[in-house]
């Protein structure tokens, strides 16, 4: 009855990182890090990393959106990713969505709206504070996924060096981090953070372009959406 309820909407297939928190005040719960796969604005189909039991009252953040009670109306299939085994959620929320707040979360979408490429290749990364290394898991036009445990936290900025196997020359990426996933948080995503490409000049999105044709050609693209 509560997953027809919340088909009153269309479903919009849109992919952006989420946050979950199970909403219990005074118990505090470590944020549990997914994907989105469709929304409307009576609810979210989010792919977790873990099983919610029907009817848990959650916290969700949709990409960089507000913060959204929700309750948990159904859990689907397993699906095997290159990030690991994750499961289908149907979450509806406590208020429909109004027309801005909906339009806000498919904008940041379609910013992301790039077909991700399976790769695994070392990259570099420092910021005035901090340096660190890691390998590049997924890449699209827009960002990466890079797996790694020395985080940056969301919202700094960094330079990320691409030497990967595929190109001769060395390249170097100003990226943003937009969401990160610690190896103590508890759930089965690789430890990491996604980060977003800004303001590529001609010679970085040539060979960027490169490494993404030569990577299409030997693997087969994961679906929309990266960093």
């Amino acid at each position: 009855m509560q997953q027809r309820a919340e088909r009153r909407h269309r479903r919009i297939e849109v992919f952006l990182p989420a946050q979950c928190t199970v909403f219990a005040p005074q118990v505090p719960q470590e944020p549990m890090e997914g994907k989105t796969r469709s929304l409307s604005p009576g609810g979210v189909m989010l792919l977790l990393p873990a099983p919610l039991p029907l009817h848990t009252r959650l916290m969700v953040r949709l990409g960089e959106g507000p913060d959204l009670r929700s309750r948990v109306v159904w859990a689907g299939h397993v699906f095997r990713t290159h990030l690991g085994a994750v499961r289908a959620h149907g979450i509806a929320f406590t208020r429909d969505l109004d027309a801005s707040a909906l339009k806000q979360i498919l904008r940041a979408a379609r910013k992301q709206n790039n077909l991700r490429i399976p790769a695994r290749f070392p990259v570099a990364y420092d910021n005035l504070e901090k340096q660190g290394r890691g390998t590049c898991f997924n890449l699209s036009q827009t960002g990466m996924f890079i797996g790694t445990t020395d985080l940056i936290c969301p919202g700094e900025e960094l330079i990320v060096r691409v030497a990967a196997p595929e190109i001769r020359d060395s390249f170097s990426l100003w990226s943003r981090v937009m969401w990160t996933n610690p190896l103590e948080g508890g759930n089965f995503f690789p430890a990491g953070m996604g980060v977003r490409f800004l303001e590529l000049g001609p010679a970085e999105a040539t060979h960027l372009s490169t490494l993404l044709e030569d990577l299409r050609s030997k693997t087969a693209p994961l679906g929309p959406g990266s960093g």
